[in-house]
């Protein structure tokens, strides 16, 4: 099921403060590509860890080429695009982070890579935002079981209270979907069915 028109009501209809769009923006032949290693996608391997001895690995998901710089591929969908556009005409500031754009490890969350090593500027605009800083986060977007689990659970390290709602996201595979499920709520991530359900609450003056 496409989530995207799901995306779109969200942007268009919530009373926000800030929107904030993240974009995969990799290089061509990244740590990731499966081609960069000459194996199948959707398999893990061992990886040499960018900063570590030379022994030292990380465990990565190789994925089939994708959001590379400078192609269409990096770029947001067309109607996510103008719904944000359309957003900050309103007068809500819209920001755009990318992230996995080093040549040698991958970035799931929008805060920061994997394994820590770089941090965007995402909780700098949340915790600097005016006039006041922003204490809840709705994270929405593709894939469930690793970019959006990511980004909700190190948002709900920073402190955050963080929502999701099952319409707007999808994920890769059932078994590591359910998987990222029981890691959100294991960091107190609050999962609604629907963003109907989502809005509601949030709408409600006493919730958050």
């Amino acid at each position: 099921m496409d989530i995207i028109p799901t995306v779109v009501r969200m942007i268009k209809e919530g009373d926000w403060d800030m929107v904030v769009a993240t974009q995969d923006y990799h290089p061509p032949n990244h740590i990731s590509f499966a081609s960069r290693h000459g194996v199948e996608p959707f398999q893990l391997c061992d990886v040499p860890h960018p900063f570590l001895h030379e022994k030292a690995t990380v465990s990565q998901m190789m994925w089939p080429e994708h959001c590379v710089q400078g192609t269409y591929g990096a770029e947001l969908d067309d109607t996510v695009a103008n719904a944000l556009d359309e957003r900050e005409a309103w007068g809500t500031p819209v920001h755009y982070v990318k992230k996995g754009q080093d040549l040698n490890f991958d970035s799931y969350s929008a805060f920061a890579s994997n394994e820590y090593i770089l941090f965007t500027e995402l909780i700098s605009l949340l915790f600097g935002a005016q006039p006041r800083p922003i204490r809840t986060v709705i994270v929405v977007g593709l894939a469930c079981d690793y970019c959006v689990m990511s980004t909700a659970v190190d948002a709900a390290k920073f402190g955050l209270q963080t929502l999701v709602t099952e319409d707007c996201m999808r994920g890769v595979d059932p078994k590591t979907t359910s998987d990222a499920m029981d890691k959100m709520r294991a960091y107190d991530v609050h999962i609604y069915k629907t963003s109907d359900d989502l809005l509601a609450a949030i709408h409600r003056p006493s919730t958050f």
